[in-house]
């Protein structure tokens, strides 16, 4: 049974590691993505969270670009333990749940699977595109995800208010 103590969100422009056993990460998705990185043999891993595959960041806005958020979420990784050879990924997310939007989670999608074919990491399971929001619960020590499609009316609304919050850090779209 997962106790409240050992769940952690990963929010927006974050990226968050771990080697504890017990701890799951947490996210949910619109056009954004999350890459779960691990590495089984070291047992630590991590999630993050980003909003566009490359831009331009404000002092302070976090990592919430692929180029940005990729690079620091496998140097976190090998900086706990992993091993560059071992690492293995997982991604999610760059959903249309915004018509308006869908070139940006298409756009999401591309990025992360052209870095991790870049720098060598299998992709080793998937669930990018359609039109649904994800949920998304990662083991980092273990590898495991929990991925399921959001029908929950409450935390879709959620989902997609940071949605609307792409157009201020992309221009293309004015809500």
């Amino acid at each position: 049974m997962i106790e409240p103590s050992d769940i952690r969100p990963v929010l927006l422009s974050e990226v968050v590691v771990t080697a504890a056993p017990q701890t799951v990460l947490v996210t949910g998705l619109g056009s954004c993505v999350a890459a779960c990185l691990y590495d089984p043999i070291a047992r630590v891993g991590g999630m993050n969270h980003f909003l566009l595959p490359s831009g331009t960041a404000k002092k302070g806005a976090g990592l919430q670009f692929g180029e940005q958020a990729m690079p620091a979420l496998v140097k976190a990784v090998l900086q706990a333990g992993g091993q560059q050879r071992n690492l293995v990924c997982k991604v999610f997310g760059g959903g249309a749940v915004v018509p308006l939007l869908d070139q940006i989670g298409e756009a999401n999608s591309r990025y992360v699977m052209q870095y991790l074919a870049d720098a060598g990491i299998a992709c080793v399971a998937k669930s990018l595109g359609g039109q649904s929001a994800r949920r998304i619960r990662f083991w980092p020590a273990t590898g495991r995800v929990q991925h399921s499609f959001i029908t929950d009316h409450v935390e879709m609304k959620d989902i997609l208010e940071t949605e609307k919050s792409i157009s201020a850090v992309s221009g293309a779209v004015k809500f």
